[in-house]
């Protein structure tokens, strides 16, 4: 009886582990897909799933498990195809323990297949700062200077994937930018899951800013865009949205179109009119005062020169 009762649990306890065993096979299958362009996902922060796989071995070593785990982004390559191996929730991993060796196994791959692989950088949950000196792994300098300095990857091949969780996404994309990252994904407006992604117009005029060039960008196409979007698609963006949304270069205080009517660089942000198609505007309420109208009068009736009125004139007073 007493043999038989050891036996009941050892069979109970092989059950529990073929169970945590398929649960695992199955977070792997999950989150390692391969996709006829050749996009790897990877969720890196898992701390369970990277020891089973074998990845936290000492002294940074990939375990058997490990080098089995990239077998997919081998057949890319025997396929010809270059893989784009998606890090998710990179701000929270391991990064020296895991991300390096895992991203220095692939460009091993990589140069032994005289082919690149595109390693793409997912904050997930909008966790990466830009700060100087802010530690790992949330930090993207951080993140873009190791993966260059101790995994080997050239900065073409770096592309970054933000979200908006902490109002971050536009100046972590700006930092992956000025820290050597090639690329950086955007979303028109920066319509995306939760609370979105990085805009695209937003990093157009942020590479302008940079460069001081648009390189031949037409940027009136943005407020074409937003147009389109709220009369074919039946989308409103919110109309605080900067560069698109129905109010960015709208002002409500008289003082302040009193500063557009002598000169629109003191209350306009840049030459709306010319990169956007959108000249400033005045709404007048209570608090527009005489110039608020004036400058509403102008803007609305086209007028120009000689034919602009002001806040003097007897057809504002």
């Amino acid at each position: 009886i007493v043999f038989i009762l050891m036996m009941l649990v050892v069979v109970i306890l092989v059950l529990i582990a073929l169970q945590d065993i398929l649960q695992l096979v199955s977070q792997v299958l999950q989150v390692l897909t391969l996709d006829d362009d050749g996009d790897i996902l990877r969720i890196v922060d898992d701390d369970r799933l990277q020891a089973a796989l074998g990845f936290r071995l000492p002294g940074g070593v990939l375990g058997v498990h490990g080098q089995m785990d990239l077998a997919a982004v081998g057949e890319a390559f025997e396929a010809g195809v270059m893989p784009r191996c998606h890090l998710e929730d990179i701000t929270r991993a391991d990064f020296y323990g895991f991300v390096v060796p895992f991203v220095s196994a692939i460009q091993e791959m990589a140069r032994e297949a005289g082919m690149p692989a595109k390693i793409r950088l997912c904050d997930t949950m909008g966790y990466g700062v830009p700060y100087p000196g802010a530690a790992m792994p949330r930090s993207v300098s951080g993140i873009i200077y190791g993966l260059q300095q101790y995994a080997g990857v050239p900065s073409s091949m770096l592309e970054w994937h933000g979200h908006n969780d902490f109002y971050k996404a536009v100046v972590n994309a700006a930092t992956a930018w000025l820290y050597g990252c090639g690329a950086v994904n955007t979303t028109l407006f920066g319509i995306g899951e939760r609370t979105g992604n990085i805009p695209t117009e937003a990093m157009v005029f942020e590479y302008a800013q940079l460069k001081g060039t648009l390189n031949g960008m037409d940027t009136t196409v943005i407020t074409e865009l937003a147009r389109f979007y709220e009369h074919q698609i039946g989308y409103t963006l919110p109309a605080q949205t900067p560069f698109a949304g129905a109010n960015f270069n709208v002002t409500r205080a008289g003082i302040h179109a009193d500063g557009l009517l002598k000169n629109e660089e003191i209350y306009n942000i840049f030459d709306t009119g010319k990169f956007l198609d959108r000249p400033p505007l005045v709404n007048i309420n209570q608090n527009s005062g005489a110039a608020g109208v004036a400058h509403w009068l102008n803007a609305s009736y086209g007028l120009k020169g000689e034919k602009q009125v002001d806040k003097h004139s007897p057809v504002v007073k």
